[in-house]
């Protein structure tokens, strides 16, 4: 008995690898980064993938992530959490995006729907609506640029500040 199987091109085309398809997957991530033997920084993510494009290497935390910002002196300087964020990796440049919320030790609390972070200038960036509070005020605004650990930070286009009365009547 002989026995043959063939296949269309079509549904071969369904196995096939796309440039959609990430090189690498990684699920429940932890990641450090150190510097002269010091933690900078500490990354964790649900799943991140590693794309390999000609038009530029890329990772994308398509399920979000939170990034820890440390001192040289250990201590916890900022964070910055994000729904979903995309490394370009050539560019040096983190876009976080969708319900993007950045801390500095201050107590400062920042909130955008989209965040760069360019490593090589180390400054945050967004040209989008952000709001900063703070333990005074909340202020408003079309844009933001701030230092990388959040400490100086200026408010483009701000639409309104609101100061926060702690007092209350008895």
């Amino acid at each position: 008995m002989l026995f043959s199987c063939s296949n269309t091109e079509k549904e071969l085309h369904k196995f096939a690898f796309t440039d959609n398809f990430p090189d690498e997957q990684t699920k429940d991530v932890t990641i450090y980064y150190s510097d002269s033997a010091k933690i900078k920084m500490k990354l964790v993510s649900p799943l991140m993938e590693r794309y390999t494009k000609s038009s530029g290497d890329f990772t994308e935390f398509k399920d979000g992530l939170e990034v820890f910002f440390y001192s040289d002196s250990g201590t916890l300087d900022n964070f910055v959490r994000a729904n979903y964020a995309k490394h370009l990796t050539e560019e040096k440049k983190m876009i976080a995006k969708h319900d993007v919320v950045a801390k500095n030790n201050l107590g400062d609390i920042l909130n955008t729907e989209h965040l760069v972070w360019d490593q090589e200038k180390q400054l945050f960036y967004s040209d989008e609506f952000v709001k900063i509070t703070t333990k005074d005020e909340i202020i408003y605004g079309d844009g933001f640029e701030a230092n990388e650990d959040f400490s100086i930070y200026k408010i483009k286009n701000i639409k309104g500040i609101i100061a926060v009365d702690d007092t209350q009547e008895e």
